[in-house]
């Protein structure tokens, strides 16, 4: 047996809520406190997701390194232009050598938009000479992309320019937008 922590009644020492004065008997301090070290936690995790996620992901523009304090012109970086049916016939044919081959590089190609998300967060390319490849690039956006994103439709031939972030044999590529054009 213990005592309500409100009202001092005898009561069962199991006993989560007081049967006289109906009183929550837990510690408000520790549920505080725990609550409050969960968030910290989960916070620190997403700042260090999004720092990890923006050191991977290259931007068009890079600063090269000198022993000088000086810092240098930024390198204007030249994407390679690449065919889509031939990314997708390579991660057909071994998806371990296609993310060998494609991961982190900045590359420029052309596809047909099959899926534009209501958010604005990615879209998908898909093949425009295969309607029977179920292989897709997903293109995700960044804030400074969305103008863009609004421009282009559905079915429509854009010409997409980024750096591939990840490659897996089910779920194709993934891009870094970069720049979007619709081609006419």
């Amino acid at each position: 047996m213990k005592y309500c922590c409100h009202c001092h009644s005898e009561i069962h020492k199991k006993a989560w809520v007081c049967p006289y004065c109906k009183k929550s008997q837990r510690n408000k301090i520790a549920i505080n406190l725990i609550a409050f070290f969960i968030i910290l936690y989960l916070i620190f995790w997403n700042a260090l997701f999004n720092v990890s996620n923006y050191s991977e992901n290259s931007n068009s523009i890079s600063y090269s390194s000198s022993s000088s304090t000086k810092r240098s012109a930024p390198v204007i970086k030249t994407p390679v232009e690449v065919d889509l049916e031939t990314m997708f016939t390579d991660l057909d044919s071994n998806a371990l050598n296609a993310k060998d081959s494609y991961k982190g590089k900045y590359i420029k190609l052309v596809g047909k938009v099959s899926i534009i998300d209501s958010n604005g967060a990615y879209f998908s390319i898909s093949n425009p000479t295969n309607q029977w490849n179920f292989n897709t690039l997903q293109v995700f956006t960044s804030s400074k992309n969305k103008s863009m994103l609004k421009k282009i439709s559905k079915d429509q031939l854009v010409s997409v320019t980024g750096t591939i972030i990840d490659v897996g044999e089910i779920i194709g590529y993934q891009m870094q937008l970069d720049s979007v054009k619709a081609i006419e």
